[in-house]
Parts: structure tokens; C-alpha cells; sequence
């Protein structure tokens, strides 16, 4: 799924470039986890989902869907996944126990030990807010309530003026849509679905409101490149080193990094697109390897070849 961001076509109207690359996202779908059930399609369920970044829960919140109201829906499967992470928490407690203690361990039992609690409770791991080196420690175990939920509420098109109300009632974000409406969004010419899309109260449609509220729950950002090749986003963690993020593009443009020649997007279009001005209002600048590149950078990298 391409990442929606509007910058990529002002570049591409002042490059012109033979091609543009939004970001991407990849989405896994899965079937509904069947709570209480020990089946084997639950076990593959958790199997599966314990790869991916970050969880997107499907909530019906028409008449008529069989299911339990939204709230239920999603706290339900909540105290599953919970319960699933406890006993992976329990196993490894255990595993640890039985060997002998080394200092690179205390990390990883200090930050069970606080798992184990919460976990208990009914509550997640993410709530915890653990420090960054207890959750890379964490990360090995595929720990499903650490994972970044995104709730989306799928309504009846008559429903949809409810939305603040319902998803009032269930835990941050939530992105309210109607897949029925969805469908019709993706058959219209664009210049007549941004018309529709007012009519409803969105700026934009639901596919692109998704990945944006996913990006941002991964804390990724994106830097740009520009020229008449291609206008492209590139996917970095928030803050990631210009050294790093050079090798998201190529490995042999971070061994050999000299600079990163960077301005903001913003600071780019308030100079009219022009990179000549941009240098001459000081909005170009030179950054060393260890600058933390934010979302928005346009950058050049320069670099030694064969290094």
C-alpha cells in the first residue's frame, strides 16, 4: 500500500521526473481470531502476526453484523492477545531461571519481570512505555500486545454521522469509514472523489488516512529525493542518522558518505521550487553523518565511490 503524501506530486510538477515512488506499506490479511478457541487457525493467527510491525483491528459497527458492538470486539481480542503474550512471557521467565545469570540477562529479566505484571493484570505491554533498549530486548520474542494497535470502524453509510460517538468509546487512533463507501471512492475519476469525500466530512479517503496514521504509529518518517530521473520517499525511522539513512537508498552511498545536502520541503516550496533560492535565503545546508534526518528532508547525499 503507497503511503499517501502529497509533496510527491509539487516535486514531481517542478522536476518532472520519468517516474515517483511513494513509500510503501505492506498489509497482511488474516482471518478473525475465534476468542477461547485453542484451533489451530488461532495458533496460525498468532504465528502469523507476531511478524508483522504493528496491528490494524477491523471493528463492524453496523446493524446486522452478527458480531459484538466495537468496544467489546476490540477489548475482547485485546485480553487474547494478552494472554498469549503471558505465557510467552512465563516460558521464557522460566527458560532464564534454569541458566546461569549473566549481566547481558538482567536487562531482559527487569523488563519481563515489569511484562509479567502488567500482563497479568489484563493490561498491555505497550502501556508499560518501556525504555528503547527493554523493548529491542523484547523484540526477539515477538510480543504481540508491544505491538501499535490502530482501530478502524467500519460503518453503514447512514451510520457514519455516529462515528465521533463510537469511536469515542474505544482507545486511540481510530479511523471511522464505510467499506461500501470505500468501494465507490476507488471507481471515481479524481477529480470527482475529492468532491464526494467532501460531501462526507473527509479531506481524504480511507486507504490514505490508514497509512498515514500507520506511519506514524511506527514512528517512520520519510526523506525525499528529487530530480528528473525520479522523485521518490524514502522510509526511515524518526531522527535516523544521515549516514544510516543514505543506505536505505544504497550500501556503497553510506561507506563511502561525505554530506548530506539537505533543505526542508516546506522551506523548498516558500522558496517558489527553486533550489537556487533555497541557497540563497540559507535554507540549503550541509549535514555530517551523524545529523538526525526528519520527515520532510529533501536530500543529496554526496559520497565517495569504492570506499
Amino acid at each position: 500500500m503507497a503511503v499517501a503524501d502529497a509533496r510527491l506530486a509539487v516535486l514531481a510538477d517542478a522536476f518532472h521526473p520519468r517516474r515517483v515512488t511513494p513509500a510503501q506499506i505492506g498489509l497482511v490479511d488474516t482471518p478473525a481470531l475465534r476468542p477461547g478457541e485453542g484451533s489451530d487457525e488461532n495458533r496460525r493467527f498468532l504465528a502469523e502476526i507476531r511478524q508483522v510491525d504493528a496491528l490494524i483491528l477491523i471493528l463492524a459497527g453496523f446493524a446486522g453484523s452478527g458480531g459484538p458492538p466495537p468496544q467489546e470486539a476490540a477489548e475482547t481480542i485485546l485480553l487474547e492477545l494478552a494472554l498469549a503474550d503471558l505465557e510467552i512471557v512465563e516460558k521464557r521467565l522460566d527458560r532464564l531461571g534454569k541458566q546461569k545469570r549473566t549481566a547481558g540477562d538482567e536487562l531482559e529479566r527487569a523488563a519481563l519481570g515489569r511484562c509479567l505484571g502488567a500482563l497479568s493484570a489484563g493490561r498491555t505491554v505497550r502501556s508499560l512505555e518501556l525504555e528503547r533498549d527493554q523493548v529491542l530486548t523484547l523484540r526477539s520474542i515477538g510480543l504481540l500486545t508491544l505491538k501499535p494497535v490502530i482501530h478502524v470502524l467500519n460503518l453503514a453509510e447512514d451510520d457514519l454521522d455516529q462515528g465521533a460517538e463510537l469511536a469515542g468509546r474505544l482507545p486511540e487512533p481510530v479511523l471511522v469509514t464505510s467499506a461500501l463507501i470505500e468501494q465507490e471512492i476507488a471507481l471515481l475519476a479524481a477529480e470527482e472523489r475529492q468532491d464526494f469525500l467532501k460531501t462526507l466530512g473527509f479531506e481524504e479517503d480511507g486507504m490514505s488516512r490508514l497509512s498515514r496514521t500507520v506511519y506514524q504509529h511506527l514512528g517512520l518518517a520519510s526523506f525525499l529525493t528529487a530530480g528528473e530521473d525520479e522523485v521518490r520517499a524514502w522510509t526511515i525511522e524518526a531522527g535516523l542518522p544521515a549516514k544510516e539513512a543514505a543506505g536505505k537508498i544504497h550500501s556503497d552511498i553510506a561507506r563511502g558518505f561525505i554530506r548530506a545536502e539537505v533543505v526542508a520541503y516546506d522551506r523548498f516550496v516558500e522558496d517558489g521550487l527553486s533550489m537556487a533560492t533555497a541557497k540563497e535565503q540559507g535554507h540549503w545546508r550541509l549535514e555530517g553523518k551523524e545529523y538526525p534526518v526528519q520527515d520532510g528532508d529533501m536530500i543529496n547525499f554526496r559520497f565517495q565511490a569504492g570506499r
